[in-house]
């Protein structure tokens, strides 16, 4: 029998392997990311003031940038250009990975939110490369992300995300978190935990 300390150090050792598994069999393509594409159609839904920047503001139409504006921004201004879109989207392709498992907490005031479905939504200059995933959190507010082809985990990407929790036909959790979510999330290599505390 192994010994316990020995025991713990190979679970450990694992646990990152297990969490961030990349999927590359049969089935499962890198998507075939064009950044510049992406930049483009990203500054040109979004750009109100025709400026070619998308500031804080304009953002607001999509989360998964204004969740990630402070990592994306490369000159620090507060606002994202086309370039520095592309530049991001072009990880995507260098990471090689068609899929990653995504393991999801969602808490509500603090305590587990249970029988919610939650949905990674492709920001919609991304929607024609990455797919939709989705899971429902289990007794302990996790859930496990497959695509709409029955992939599971998520390609990488930047994703809005909807959380929604329906009882007798009515939906109990607030439009910020749904409908009108301001919920946004990146699936990169050393992103795959995502974490959501909802009040």
């Amino acid at each position: 029998m192994a010994h316990p300390m020995k025991l713990i150090w190979f679970m450990w050792t694992m646990l990152p392997v297990l969490l961030n598994g990349c999927h590359r069999g049969p089935g499962v393509k890198i998507p075939a990311y064009d950044p510049q594409q992406a930049a483009q159609q990203a500054v040109e839904t979004m750009d109100s003031n025709s400026d070619q920047l998308l500031s804080r503001d304009e953002l607001a139409a999509s989360p998964g940038l204004l969740s990630n504006l402070a990592s994306i921004d490369q000159d620090a201004d507060q606002q994202l250009s086309a370039a520095e879109i592309e530049q991001r989207v072009a990880r995507y392709t260098d990471m090689g990975v068609g899929a990653m498992s995504v393991q999801c907490l969602v808490y509500w005031s603090g305590q587990p939110l249970v029988g919610a479905e939650i949905s990674f939504v492709p920001e919609t200059f991304m929607t024609d490369t990455v797919k939709l995933g989705k899971g429902r959190t289990r007794n302990d507010g996790s859930a496990a992300l497959v695509t709409e082809d029955r992939v599971p985990g998520l390609s990488p990407g930047l994703y809005r995300v909807v959380i929604s929790k329906m009882q007798s036909g009515q939906e109990t959790i607030p439009a910020r978190y749904n409908t009108a979510t301001e919920l946004g999330y990146e699936v990169t290599l050393d992103s795959t935990n995502a974490r959501f505390d909802l009040e």
